[in-house]
C-alpha cells in the first residue's frame, strides 16, 4: 500500500485535473473523429447500395414493361487500353447500335461496355421505353444485371463493414 502512495506522490502533478481531462478529450477527439469518416463510409456504401436497387428496378421494369427491338452493330468505338504492370497496349471495342423504334425512327446508342474483340453477331437485342428510345439499353446480362449486381455486392460489403465500428464507437460515446 505504502509503494501505491510513493507511486501517486512521485507523479502527482500527472493525475491532477487537467491531465486527466486532457487524456479524456483527446480520446473523445479520435472518437467522433471515427465516428465522422465511418459516418461518412457508410453513407457512400448505402448510396451505392440504393443505387443498385434502382437499377435493378428499372431494368426488371424495362425487360417486362419496354419495348424490345434487334438492333444492328453499326461501327465500333476503338480505344486502346494499356496494362499498367507490362506496358502492353491492346484495342477495346465498344459497340455501336443501330435501331428503328415503333415509329420507324433511327436511334444510335453506344454501348456501355468495352471488349477485346468485336461482336460474333452483328444482331443485338435493345430495350427502350416508348418516351425515350434515345435511352435504350443493350438487352445483355452484363448491362441490364451485371454492373448493378456488382455495385450492391461491393457496397453492401463495405457498408457492413464500415457499421460495425461505427456503432461501437458510438456505444463509447
Amino acid at each position: 500500500m505504502e509503494e501505491n502512495n510513493y507511486f501517486y506522490r512521485k507523479h502527482q502533478d500527472y493525475f491532477n485535473h487537467e491531465n486527466v481531462f486532457s487524456m479524456k478529450t483527446t480520446s473523445s477527439f479520435f472518437t467522433l473523429l471515427m465516428i465522422g469518416m465511418m459516418s461518412v463510409a457508410v453513407l457512400i456504401s448505402g448510396f451505392g447500395v440504393v443505387y443498385s436497387i434502382v437499377k435493378c428496378v428499372k431494368s426488371i421494369q424495362l425487360t417486362t414493361s419496354g419495348l424490345q427491338k434487334q438492333g444492328k452493330i453499326v461501327d465500333y468505338a476503338v480505344s486502346i487500353s494499356k496494362d499498367s504492370d507490362s506496358g502492353e497496349s491492346k484495342e477495346m471495342y465498344t459497340p455501336i447500335i443501330e435501331f428503328n423504334d415503333n415509329f420507324g425512327k433511327k436511334h444510335i446508342i453506344r454501348g456501355n461496355y468495352s471488349s477485346g474483340g468485336k461482336e460474333s453477331s452483328d444482331r443485338i437485342t435493345v430495350y427502350y421505353t416508348k418516351d425515350h428510345p434515345e435511352d435504350a439499353v443493350i438487352g445483355n446480362f452484363f448491362s441490364l444485371w451485371g454492373i448493378p449486381l456488382i455495385t450492391f455486392l461491393f457496397s453492401s460489403v463495405c457498408l457492413l463493414v464500415a457499421l460495425k465500428p461505427l456503432c461501437s464507437n458510438i456505444k463509447k460515446l
